[in-house]
């Protein structure tokens, strides 16, 4: 098989055509506006060294525990960013983002390529309408990773160990999170507005050394979406393929 593509927050799938679409044109950003972050350069990242007290580190990190456990819906549009070290050029896309945990998400890439990577709290699909084809894997599979840290009821603590950083583009404190368990992400980051307590951004390297910046704008809170967004019918001529390629 050539080389594992990363796909959205934590998991990773096997195949080609996936990795040239996780790296052709345009991905993630929020807040300060879609321009701003098309400017940004997105090899920016954290310096893996603390420069804030323990205080505000705590509050930091306190500050995302209470974000997710007040969120109970999330919608918004992302641009996505990847740097792959072999390949120099960042790769982009864009596309809309729902969750409603505990469990349930929905990625909705519409540029480059169309694709849908669907959680229905039970199994996870992806699905790319051009190959006709879906890959479905158990939820399970995504315990202990970034994917399920946003929709889970488990106690970050409990899966990663923290830190606080200063972002480096706008020197807010970022709280980065790294897997208890070796897996194919070395850490994500996380960056919330200081003034709302809005997800701005997230950026995560995995272990080949891509580093995925998402960045979201239009972010919407604890809004009704309604339940079918979150279920999957395969279309009649759509082949299915069961997978455990589909990893943490």
């Amino acid at each position: 098989m050539p080389d594992k593509a990363s796909l959205m927050i934590g998991f990773t799938i096997d195949t080609e055509r996936s990795a040239m679409r996780q790296l052709a044109p345009l991905r993630f950003m929020f807040f300060i506006g879609v321009l701003f972050f098309l400017a940004w350069p997105v090899w920016l990242q954290a310096e893996d060294k603390p420069m804030f007290t323990p205080k505000e580190s705590q509050a930091a990190f306190n500050r995302l525990q209470s974000f997710l456990s007040a969120m109970r819906t999330m919608e918004a549009e992302f641009i996505q960013r990847v740097v792959n070290p072999s390949r120099g050029t960042p790769g982009e896309s864009k596309g809309k983002f729902y969750a409603l945990r505990p469990g349930k998400f929905r990625w909705d890439y519409q540029y480059p390529f169309i694709q849908n990577i669907i959680s229905d709290g039970r199994e996870i699909f992806f699905y790319e309408p051009d190959l006709k084809q879906v890959s479905i894997a158990s939820w399970s599979r995504l315990n202990n990773s970034p994917a399920s840290f946003f929709v889970s009821n488990d106690p970050l603590e409990a899966v990663f160990d923290w830190s606080v950083l200063p972002d480096p583009l706008f020197q807010y404190p970022l709280v980065r999170l790294k897997p208890k368990k070796p897996g194919d992400v070395q850490y994500i980051d996380v960056l919330l507005s200081p003034e709302n307590n809005t997800l701005i951004k997230l950026s995560i390297l995995d272990s080949m050394g891509n580093l995925s910046h998402f960045h979201f704008y239009k972010s919407r809170l604890n809004t009704e979406i309604p339940m079918d967004r979150f279920q999957f019918k395969v279309p009649p001529g759509v082949d299915i393929v069961k997978t455990d390629e589909v990893k943490q």
